[in-house]
């Protein structure tokens, strides 16, 4: 049985109506320096940070003093500083009473009692597919090519759906901006957990490209030593490719990117079971943007994730699909800004959803 569902959102004309937060005699007073104390560096500090462009709480650009939606970054400095070992624990740490509970499909998410249905998390503005059963496998996403971090407490239901209720987390990548950069890192730890992550870019004229790889590899740990059938994080692979190009010419920018995402959660080696799980997920984003003029800009979006899971049979090696889940959304973005206090966003949206689970609906 297959459950295909269909729907348009038109994205309500939406007036944004805000003042600048600091006014002229005020803010130099406060800018004056304090020699004794130093505050003037701390005050500094938090007014540049305010200057950071976000794009999460309108679906356009604008500086975090600007925006109409109460919004969190996560800076690249912020974690580089802390040495987060992946996205998780850069969420866990900064975002109070969020909770992360993994099994061989993903990874679950609650916060104050909401669960993954209720919390929407994005890469680049776009939804990030769940595994069937509502599990996100973060581990296809490298933390080293992450730009920031915006966080939207509370509903953001109006621009992303019903699963803006409790949360909405925009994950932000990097592009590259010179002619030539990149990295290689690998990272060692306990229960042979083998990191190797790279990545080569370029930005030349009118054209940035940029290649990743990403591959983890583990063999699991188990917190029952009485149970060794049956670990508390079963071994397991995943590597992930990633392809990016830009064009940019004058008044008018082309964005593509494609990713092939491909993790095996595998058995312990007293265990009884007989099969596993191996998925993967193929996305593919196109993005198309037009400047009428300095204040009038028209935008194009495709995005399509496709997920499959196998299940594998280790005694014949062979393997049958159990699960798949399809996701496609066509969006156009209409924003102009006659003036500095005004700005008229509209929209239309349309989503394609196609999931399939062989336990809930049998062969497909």
């Amino acid at each position: 049985m297959k459950r295909k569902n269909a729907f348009i959102a038109l994205l309500a004309l939406s007036l944004f109506l805000y003042e600048a937060v600091y006014g002229q005699g005020e803010g130099e007073q406060i800018l004056r320096p304090n020699t004794q104390t130093g505050d003037s560096l701390e005050i500094k500090d938090k007014i540049r940070n305010l200057e950071e462009i976000v794009v999460t709480g309108t679906r356009t650009e604008k500086t975090l003093a600007n925006t109409p939606i109460l919004t969190r970054v996560i800076s690249s400095a912020q974690l580089r500083q802390n040495d987060f070992e992946n996205i998780m624990d850069a969420l866990e740490y900064t975002i109070p009473g969020l909770q992360f509970n993994s099994d061989p499909r993903g990874d679950n998410i609650r916060i104050q009692g909401l669960e993954n249905k209720y919390l929407l998390i994005l890469v680049d503005g776009e939804r990030l597919s769940t595994t069937p059963g509502g599990p996100i496998d973060f581990e296809r996403l490298s933390l080293s090519n992450v730009k920031q971090i915006e966080i939207i407490k509370g509903a953001a239901s109006a621009l992303y759906g019903s699963s803006a209720i409790g949360m909405t987390i925009n994950i932000i990548t990097k592009t590259p901006d010179r002619k030539l950069e990149g990295w290689a890192k690998t990272r060692y730890s306990r229960f042979n957990d083998w990191v190797l992550d790279a990545s080569v870019g370029t930005a030349f004229r009118k054209i940035t490209s940029q290649t990743l790889f990403y591959r983890n590899s583990h063999n699991g740990y188990d917190l029952t030593p009485e149970s060794p059938q049956a670990f508390t994080k079963d071994p397991g692979t995943n590597m992930n490719i990633e392809q990016k190009f830009a064009w940019n010419h004058k008044k008018t920018q082309i964005t593509a990117s494609g990713i092939y995402y491909l993790t095996e959660v595998t058995n312990p080696g007293e265990s009884v079971k007989n099969t596993h799980y191996k998925s993967n997920n193929k996305t593919l984003r196109v993005t198309a943007t037009q400047h009428f003029a300095d204040n009038h800009q028209l935008k194009v979006s495709y995005y399509g994730d496709f997920y499959t899971r196998n299940t594998i049979y280790q005694s014949t090696n062979e393997s049958e699909k159990n699960a798949t889940s399809d996701i496609q959304t066509l969006r156009i973005l209409d924003t102009y800004t006659p003036s500095v206090s005004l700005q008229a966003i509209a929209g239309a949206e349309y989503n394609w959803n196609k999931d399939y689970n062989a336990i809930q609906y049998g062969e497909e």
